[in-house]
């Protein structure tokens, strides 16, 4: 029985380290293949969602423009963008995608824990204001990496679309009637970048662009460039989504692999093997020799809580990881950064569960195949300290008290004889080192005995050593001590009755 509880102990751990490593040699696959390839890239801008929401995250990037100020006529425009071109179903993630890149600044929020602007229910019913017009100064928290994001529409748009979604930035950043060109963090800083950079703009239409808002001939110059079959009317939005993919569509494209699951798999081997190790340290709470050390439970602890705090930055605010934008080559860096962060997260977790599991059967194997012993030893003194009461041996009790070296000597059956013999090969515990080094000169006694004994010490030593009390010890399959217990014998008894009269 002993033998298949521990051969399927083993195959669990097997096929967890499966699991978990197959997800993350998955997840080195893709990053290779969306890496390293521009097809797969441009497959990935298939998806409607990562498509519109990495519009959005251009759009979102000029909010940050002007410090502390709270530009709301651009997140109406942007509003107006998801309202407009993108499709009802995917309203929902794209709000998500713009409470994110919103959010207000962590040491500034200038009112309650979350710093959010974003009404969703409010924008889904249709209402105009969809977002809190707060008096205080906001600062936007989020940190862009917009151009690489340019740069991926740069490679997969047509020199028409890349203009259309130039002249989308540019509506965005002039809703307030004028567009800042001083410092670098005005608009038309990070215009320059995202169009001329990202978008691979010629810098002489880039200016005829500047010089059209500048002198308010906007729709003469759309007119001019984008009006026709191509595009609708001045005073609505086109969907670049559709012209680029010819059709609503979302089959067929490669996904960002999210690390949710193999997140979840590391959180719950953490759990199982804090759970194990502890399992293990409270089953052999009254063993004469710890097996688990105190020092261990520190690093799963810690482990745990690393992974927790891993698992909320992937799953909140990091929209690369969650596969919600184009992928860039930032992204390509964090990903392979996060794949070596998840290896060694997941041996070290592994080894945490063997470690664990190891001790837990090492411990419950020595005591469930445990023998008596009794041994008869001089008590010098007797000490209390609640609520232990404690009895000094003359002579200390030591391994060959016992005259065994454990009980692997064919005592139980050979299948679970041949299980406990393995588990001894394969856990990490100097079980040799453990029993040599047990020598017992005190052990626990119960209150009554401690009161008998009290009084029996009171007699002349040369009456004592006639009446020596009964030590009885569990010795488990291994060897180790699992408990030691005090008797004492009725003569003893009688001779304590008689001090106290």
């Amino acid at each position: 029985m002993f033998t298949l509880v521990f051969v399927f102990s083993l195959l669990g751990l097997f096929f967890y380290a499966g699991y978990v490593f197959s997800r993350i040699s998955r997840n080195m696959s893709i990053n290779r293949i969306v890496s390293k390839s521009a097809e797969a890239r441009a497959l990935m801008a298939k998806d409607p969602l990562r498509f519109h929401a990495s519009i959005v995250y251009l759009m979102a990037s000029l909010l940050k423009t002007t410090p502390q100020a709270k530009q709301f006529d651009k997140l109406e425009f942007i509003g107006r963008y998801i309202r407009e071109v993108c499709p009802k179903e995917i309203w929902n993630d794209m709000l998500n995608v713009l409470e994110i890149l919103t959010s207000n600044s962590v040491w500034e929020a200038p009112y309650g824990p979350e710093g959010k602007i974003v009404n969703k229910w409010a924008f889904v019913k249709g209402k105009e204001d969809w977002f809190y017009r707060q008096k205080e100064i906001y600062t936007y928290g989020y940190g862009f990496n917009s151009v690489e994001v340019a740069e991926e529409f740069g490679a997969i748009l047509s020199k028409d679309d890349r203009r259309y979604l130039a002249y989308l930035l540019f509506r965005v950043a002039n809703t307030d009637g004028k567009i800042t060109g001083k410092g670098t963090a005005s608009e038309e800083n990070l215009l320059y970048k995202l169009c001329v950079k990202g978008l691979k703009m010629e810098k002489a239409e880039f200016d005829n662009l500047l010089n059209s808002f500048a002198t308010g001939r906007v729709e003469e110059w759309y007119n001019q460039h984008q009006r026709g079959v191509k595009y609708p009317a001045y005073d609505q939005l086109a969907d670049i989504y559709q012209r680029y993919n010819g059709a609503f569509f979302a089959a067929d494209r490669i996904k960002t692999p999210r690390s949710s699951s193999l997140l979840a798999a590391l959180l719950c081997g953490c759990a199982v093997s804090f759970g194990l190790i502890l399992s293990a340290f409270c089953l052999e709470g009254n063993q004469m020799y710890r097996l688990v050390s105190k020092g261990v439970f520190l690093i799963p602890v810690l482990l745990f809580f690393v992974v927790l705090m891993k698992e909320n930055l992937t799953n909140s605010t990091d929209l690369y990881s969650s596969g919600q934008l184009l992928r860039t080559r930032k992204d390509d860096s964090s990903k392979r950064k996060g794949i070596v962060w998840e290896l060694i997260c997941a041996f070290g977790v592994v080894l945490f569960l063997y470690y664990g599991l190891t001790s837990l059967l090492l411990v419950a194997a020595n005591r469930a195949f445990a023998k008596e012993y009794w041994i008869k030893r001089h008590v010098t003194s007797v000490y209390e300290s609640q609520p232990e009461y404690y009895a000094f041996l003359n002579e200390k009790v030591t391994a060959e008290d016992f005259l065994s070296k454990g009980r692997e000597d064919g005592q139980v059956n050979p299948v679970d004889a041949f299980g406990l013999m393995l588990l001894r090969k394969m856990s990490w515990q100097n079980l040799e080192k453990i029993k040599n080094s047990e020598q017992i000169g005190c052990v626990n006694i119960e209150e009554p005995d401690y009161d008998k004994l009290k009084a029996f010490l009171k007699l002349p030593a040369e009456d004592r050593v006639h009446y020596p009390i009964v030590l009885k010890f569990r010795i488990g399959y291994y060897g180790i001590i699992c408990s030691v217990s005090c008797q004492i014998p009725e003569e003893v008894g009688n001779k304590c009755t008689s001090v106290g009269n």
